[in-house]
Protein backbone atom coordinates (compact mmCIF):
# COMPACT_ATOMS: atom_id res chain seq x y z
CA UNK A 1 0.00 0.00 0.00
CA UNK A 2 2.89 2.65 0.93
CA UNK A 3 4.14 1.80 -2.12
CA UNK A 4 1.19 2.96 -4.36
CA UNK A 5 0.41 5.88 -1.89
CA UNK A 6 3.76 7.25 -2.82
CA UNK A 7 3.68 6.41 -6.61
CA UNK A 8 0.59 8.26 -6.82
CA UNK A 9 2.16 11.40 -4.91
CA UNK A 10 5.45 11.13 -7.35
CA UNK A 11 3.39 11.18 -9.86
CA UNK A 12 1.08 13.90 -8.86
CA UNK A 13 3.91 16.24 -8.01
CA UNK A 14 5.85 15.78 -11.41
CA UNK A 15 2.49 16.68 -13.35
CA UNK A 16 2.18 19.75 -11.25
CA UNK A 17 5.43 20.19 -10.09
CA UNK A 18 7.73 19.26 -12.88
CA UNK A 19 11.37 18.93 -11.66
CA UNK A 20 11.24 20.01 -7.99
CA UNK A 21 12.79 19.71 -4.92
CA UNK A 22 9.44 18.11 -3.31
CA UNK A 23 9.22 15.89 -6.74
CA UNK A 24 12.47 14.33 -5.68
CA UNK A 25 11.81 13.89 -2.14
CA UNK A 26 8.30 11.66 -3.36
CA UNK A 27 10.77 10.01 -6.05
CA UNK A 28 13.03 9.69 -2.68
CA UNK A 29 10.05 7.98 -0.66
CA UNK A 30 9.08 5.93 -3.11
CA UNK A 31 11.97 3.96 -3.58
CA UNK A 32 12.45 3.78 0.26
CA UNK A 33 8.91 1.68 -0.10
CA UNK A 34 9.95 -0.38 -2.33
CA UNK A 35 13.12 -1.35 -1.21
CA UNK A 36 11.26 -2.62 2.21
CA UNK A 37 9.00 -4.19 -0.48
CA UNK A 38 12.22 -6.00 -2.08
CA UNK A 39 11.57 -4.33 -5.60
CA UNK A 40 15.19 -3.78 -6.03
CA UNK A 41 14.89 -2.84 -9.82
CA UNK A 42 12.10 -0.39 -9.02
CA UNK A 43 14.08 1.26 -6.00
CA UNK A 44 17.27 2.03 -7.75
CA UNK A 45 15.36 3.71 -10.80
CA UNK A 46 13.69 5.74 -8.33
CA UNK A 47 16.36 6.42 -6.10
CA UNK A 48 18.34 7.40 -8.92
CA UNK A 49 15.50 9.64 -10.51
CA UNK A 50 15.34 11.62 -7.03
CA UNK A 51 19.13 11.91 -7.02
CA UNK A 52 19.02 13.17 -10.72
CA UNK A 53 16.50 15.85 -9.66
CA UNK A 54 17.88 16.83 -6.56
CA UNK A 55 21.60 17.71 -8.68
CA UNK A 56 19.63 19.45 -11.37
CA UNK A 57 17.51 21.23 -9.23
CA UNK A 58 19.47 22.15 -5.98
CA UNK A 59 23.12 21.84 -7.86
CA UNK A 60 25.52 18.86 -6.74
CA UNK A 61 27.02 20.61 -3.90
CA UNK A 62 23.44 21.23 -2.00
CA UNK A 63 23.17 19.81 1.52
CA UNK A 64 19.95 18.12 0.55
CA UNK A 65 21.52 16.56 -2.28
CA UNK A 66 24.07 14.71 -0.61
CA UNK A 67 22.28 13.51 2.10
CA UNK A 68 20.21 12.37 0.25
CA UNK A 69 22.79 10.50 -1.96
CA UNK A 70 24.44 8.94 1.76
CA UNK A 71 21.30 8.40 2.75
CA UNK A 72 20.77 5.68 -0.53
CA UNK A 73 24.37 4.21 -0.09
CA UNK A 74 23.16 3.17 3.16
CA UNK A 75 20.25 1.41 1.46
CA UNK A 76 22.08 -1.55 -0.07
CA UNK A 77 20.56 -2.65 -3.47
Amino acid sequence: MAVEAFQKASNMRSNVLGDHKDTAQSYHWLGKAQHNKRDLDGALESLQKASQMREEVLGWNHPSTTEKLEASRACPL
